[in-house]
């Protein structure tokens, strides 16, 4: 029959042994959870950046079509002759003439 230390000595290796395992199961779910927030925050924020790029796309599109439309219309001083008057000069001539 085998005597009381051997037996003491093999259960505590097995608790051991079990509470290690347990001890990697718990750290290993912990990776695991960790990676997960990880990668959804990873791919929260890089769905932010890409609608962030998105509507700066648009406004500056916007913008560019806004200048090139000021640049391209003629003011209209320049579009008349230094001698024709302008529409707000000839109304202004016609009240001074009543």
């Amino acid at each position: 029959m085998p005597d009381m230390e051997t037996i003491d000595e093999t259960e505590e290796s097995t608790t051991s042994s079990e509470a290690l395992n347990q001890l990697i199961q718990q750290l290993q779910q912990e990776l695991i959870g960790e990676d997960k927030r990880h990668f959804d925050t990873l791919a929260y924020f890089n769905s932010r950046i890409q609608d962030e790029k998105e509507k700066h796309s648009k406004k500056k599109h916007f913008l560019e079509t806004r200048l090139l439309q000021a640049i391209t219309v003629d003011p209209p001083d320049q579009a008349q002759s230094d001698n024709e008057p302008t529409a707000v000069q000839s109304v202004d001539r016609n009240d001074s003439k009543r």
